[in-house]
Order: structure tokens, then sequence, then C-alpha cells
């Protein structure tokens, strides 16, 4: 495709971008050619003025169609060409060649920048597609942080996101707590932070699964998941009950799985956690069930007792899928956190209380090292400054006897708040004085009573 841009469609184009705070891709301007789609677009009179271009048209009898647009003042580059343009031309010879010499610095230097993005997008890519290291796009700067978040858009698919965005994408993903689950949306996906890599995904892969419960045939080795989710495949069967059909795939209230080479049964999110799978993914892994026995979650970990694993056919994400004691589930979820950590390691029938025997030998060991620390770490001023203000209370309330009317008490109570605020202020002067010179004469003199 040829379009007909001229120099001054140049100018005035890096002129609306430079009013719109654009970033220095946009001060590039219009390119001369680029691709479009399967084929091009080349603009061969860019660097060709009006004048010449009209002058030329004339000669050999062109006539051309000139928009109604082009002289409605409400559009901004009508009203820049119109209003503004004679007066800068007017005020600035050349003023057209200057602004394209400005926008051909402008493309140059992008296209330097660009190169090295695509560098830095290959150094920093994740363990998995549309991942990026977090701590290597923190060591960027602006310009390049930038260009390599807007690449990596591209890449995907994604419109790349602009200067407010990339703003908050810095500030309320990449800086986030390391315990939060920042999400940032942008043109239909979700920027999202895991552990230390930045993903970047449409918002239907981080949607919860349909909640259903699908039977597995015996006679088939696939099971579709719903809505296009993929499918499980049947690899090399698993080890069932004699006379027993294919498990259910299915989300139920025991879910907790022995893995293959463990001794130790381990809740499932404890699995999730150690094996990296990112939280948006948990609620859409398959689980294979034999009746409320737990054999797979599908992709991530098979039980010991299963003779194979059972592949996932679906991307990575697959289907969570619940029957009908869902609720039940959730119930006993709730349940459990409420039961005391004791009552909870032996709350499963399938977790042994023998898995856990040294479990109380180990907290006692651990109350004595806590015990030996604090007194080995306490500060010896500090626990003389408090019994002297004990032995200070003491001493008051010993010496000085009630009286038996109401002026011989009201004197006693004097005499005991004098006594105090005497005695105290001796303590603070002895806590003060090991503050300064804790060697000092005056210190030890006064430790030495308490």
């Amino acid at each position: 495709m040829l379009l007909a841009h001229h120099l001054e469609d140049q100018a005035e184009t890096l002129l609306l971008r430079m009013l719109r705070g654009a970033a220095v891709d946009g001060l590039g301007a219009m390119r001369p050619a680029r691709v479009l789609g399967a084929g091009c677009l080349l603009r061969p009179w860019l660097a060709q003025p009006r004048a010449r271009i009209i002058e030329a048209a004339g000669s050999i009898g062109i006539k051309w169609i000139e928009d109604p647009a082009n002289a409605d003042l409400r559009h901004d580059r009508s009203y820049l060409r119109q209003q503004l343009w004679p007066l800068l031309a007017a005020r600035f010879p050349a003023l057209g060649e200057r602004l394209a010499r400005l926008a051909d610095h402008a493309a140059s230097v992008t296209d330097e920048l660009e190169e090295l993005a695509q560098r830095r997008l290959a150094e920093l890519a994740g363990p998995v597609r549309n991942s990026l290291s977090i701590s290597g796009l923190l060591q960027l700067g602006d310009a390049l942080f930038g260009a390599v978040i807007r690449r990596f858009a591209r890449q995907s698919g994604v419109a790349p996101p602009g200067f407010h965005e990339l703003k908050r994408l810095r500030q309320e993903v990449l800086l986030a707590a390391v315990d939060a689950n920042p999400i940032m949306r942008w043109d239909g996906c979700e920027f999202r932070r895991y552990r230390e890599h930045l993903y970047l995904l449409p918002q239907l892969a981080t949607m919860p699964a349909p909640k259903v419960e699908l039977s597995w045939d015996a006679g088939s080795d696939n099971l579709d998941l719903p809505e296009g989710l993929g499918a499980c495949v049947w690899s090399m069967g698993v080890a069932f009950r004699p006379g027993a059909d294919r498990p259910q795939c299915a989300l139920a209230p025991r879910r907790i799985l022995r893995p293959a080479g463990s001794a130790h049964t381990r809740e499932l999110r404890l699995l999730f956690q150690e094996r990296g799978v990112p939280t948006w993914q948990r609620e859409r892994v398959p689980l294979l069930f034999d009746g409320k026995q737990l054999l797979a979650a599908v992709g991530v970990a098979s039980s010991a007792t299963s003779g194979r694993d059972v592949a996932g056919d679906h991307g990575g994400v697959g289907s969570a899928v619940a029957s009908s004691k869902s609720h039940r589930a959730r119930a006993v979820g709730r349940e459990r956190r409420l039961v005391p950590v004791f009552k909870r390691l032996c709350y499963d029938r399938g977790i042994r209380i023998q898995e856990h025997g040294n479990m109380g030998k180990w907290l006692l060991l651990l109350i004595i090292a806590g015990v030996a620390v604090w007194w080995f770490t306490r500060d010896p001023v500090e626990v003389a400054y408090q019994k002297c203000l004990k032995e200070v209370a003491a001493g008051v309330e010993k010496s000085t006897a009630s009286g038996s009317n109401e002026f011989e008490k009201a004197m006693a109570d004097a005499v005991k708040g004098m006594g105090k605020a005497m005695g105290t202020a001796g303590c603070d002067a002895m806590r003060a004085a090991c503050k300064d010179d804790r060697d000092g004469v005056l210190c030890k003199a006064a430790m030495a009573q308490f």
C-alpha cells in the first residue's frame, strides 16, 4: 500500500505527539516503510514538501479530492495546520525540515533501543512462556524498562501499555509485597506476579474452571475437560481394586496426597507451593480420585498408590472440577482452621500419628532454646533497674504504717508517695549512670546492690 504523506504531515504528527507527551518511539512519528499484514505500507513522499507535490500534480493535470475534515478546526491536526503552523513557520524558517530531522533522530534512537530491548527480553525470559524475571526488570532504567515491556506485550499479541500503565506496573505489581497477589488488567489480559516472575496472561486463563464432576469410562484413554480446557490422557493405567471403573476427576473433601517417593502424606496446597504452581492455576488443575482417595493432581503430583502418572494435555492449566460434595469440602476446610495444631496433625485418618511422633520433642527443644536465648541476651542493667523498683515499692509499703484517722492516713499516703518518688529517682539515676558508663565505679557500685 502506498500513502502520499509528505514532509508537513510528518512535522504535524511529531508536534501532535509532543503535545500528547509521547515517549521516544512516539517522537519517531511516521516511518517510511513498515509491515502491514502479509504486505507492507510505504510512504515514498515523506521527505517531500507539500508545495512540491501540489506543483508536480498540477503540471501533469492530476486532480485530487480535498477532505472536508481538513478545514474542521474541531480536529487537532486541522487546528494545528490552520492556526498554529502559519505562526510557527513565519517565526522559524524551514520548520518542516527541522521537525522532520528531529523525527529521524528519534526514530534512530528508537531502533537502537528496540534492539537492546530484544536482547534484554531474551535474557529475562522466565521458566515458562510469557514470563519475565522481576529482579532483572527492576534493574532496568525507565526507557529500557518501557521498551522491554512494550515488546513483551506485542509478542504476546497485546497492545503496548502506555506511560501511566508502565508506572502502575512497576509500583503496584513489581514492587508489591512478597506475600501479595497483585494484578494489573490491560487490554483483555492481566499482568500478574508469582514469586520472582512477572506473567502476562489472558483473563480467561486466570479464571477458576467450572466446578463439575467427570467420570472416566474404563474403555477410554482420554478425558476431555469442559470449555476447551484440554484433556487428561491415560498413559499406562493406575492400579485399582478388581472390578473398579476408571476414577473420577473431581474436587473432594480430602485433598491430601502421598506423593510417589515420599513416606508422608501432604496437603495439596503445600505441594502446589513446593512445585511452584502459581496461585491462579491451582483452581484449574484436574484432581483425579478413586472414590474419596486422591490419586493425582494432573501435571503436578501422583499418589504413591498409583501405578503411573496421568498426563495432562491442558496447556499447564487444566480444570478444577468439583462434585456435589464441594460445599462439604469448603465446610471441612473451615473446620480444620479451628482445630488446634496437635489435633489437626491427626485429623484425617490418612495421616498417621506415628509420622509426627517427634513433634513434641522438637517443640520442647524450641522452647528451651528460646528461653536460653532470652536469658543470655537480657540486659543486666534493665534487670537490676526492675529489681530496684520492686524493692522500693516493697520497702515503702513495709516501713510506712497507716494512720488511725483521716489526717494520719493522708500524711501516711504523702510519706509513701515521697518515699516511692525518691526511691524511683534513685533507680533512674542508677540506670542513667550505667547508660553513660557501664564500667564506671558508680554503675558497678549500684549494680552490686541488686
